[in-house]
């Protein structure tokens, strides 16, 4: 099983540091209490920052401290980690949101119905809920 999860891609995420908001390109892990993204900029270790998923019905917004920047192609790679456990925890019951969320949209596209969030949680649950990991709050970094 793998240690880390991949984020839907069609689900948008943001971060924003001393209040400037800014895109991330990607969301490429969740791990460990903590995550990694892609972004334009690098961000020093140390540095708080907020992260935010915007388009959901109680949008998550959380304090994560970077912990390692490596830049990739033009591109920056973010190492962050969550402040708390019950954080790193909300992070993992969105991860979930989101990947249902992503499956709904995909489902409706492929049948050209809407489907209700409730069977399409029901279906992703039975389908790959036991494949999701679980994520353990430990002092590696992400």
């Amino acid at each position: 099983m793998r240690a880390y999860i991949r984020h839907p891609i069609d689900v948008p995420i943001n971060y924003e540091t001393d209040d400037t908001p800014a895109p991330v390109k990607a969301l490429k892990d969740v791990s460990h209490g903590g995550l990694c993204f892609i972004t334009d900029r690098c961000l020093p270790a140390g540095t708080r920052i907020r992260l935010e998923i915007p388009h959901l019905k109680h949008p998550f917004r959380e304090e994560c401290l970077v912990v390692w920047c490596r830049e990739k192609s033009g591109q920056h790679e973010i190492g962050v980690k969550f402040t708390n456990k019950a954080s790193a925890f909300r992070a993992r019951m969105i991860e979930q949101v989101c990947y249902i969320e992503s499956y709904k949209r995909k489902r409706e596209k492929e049948s050209g119905r809407p489907m209700e969030w409730k069977t399409a949680a029901a279906e992703w649950i039975k389908n790959y809920g036991a494949r999701f990991p679980e994520i353990k709050m430990d002092d590696d970094s992400p």
